[in-house]
């Protein structure tokens, strides 16, 4: 999944300290039409991001905000509940 730099308008979560996925997509977000809840993200920018945290993830994704263009690899995923416990992370 292609993105732009700027804001992305996502929200990401680690639920029970799981693998990195969207919890929420803002309906002005630019990765409306790309991402569902519930994906999995695995790969940002060809790194390995399936056992980051939500934190560091986010964390990474800021320090690219002004790149051109950013990629995303997810899984998709049955959509289901985030448990109370998740860590959500917005960017």
């Amino acid at each position: 999944v292609g993105a732009p730099a700027g804001k992305l308008g996502i929200v990401i979560d680690s639920p029970d300290s799981g693998p990195p996925l969207v919890h929420a997509i803002k309906d002005s977000s630019v990765l409306v039409d790309k991402m569902q809840v519930g994906d999995r993200i695995v790969r940002y920018d060809g790194i390995d991001v399936s056992t980051f945290s939500a934190m560091t993830l986010t964390r990474l994704i800021g320090s690219t905000f002004d790149k051109e263009q950013r990629v995303f690899v997810v899984k998709r995923t049955v959509r289901s509940s985030a448990p109370a416990s998740s860590k959500k992370r917005h960017f």
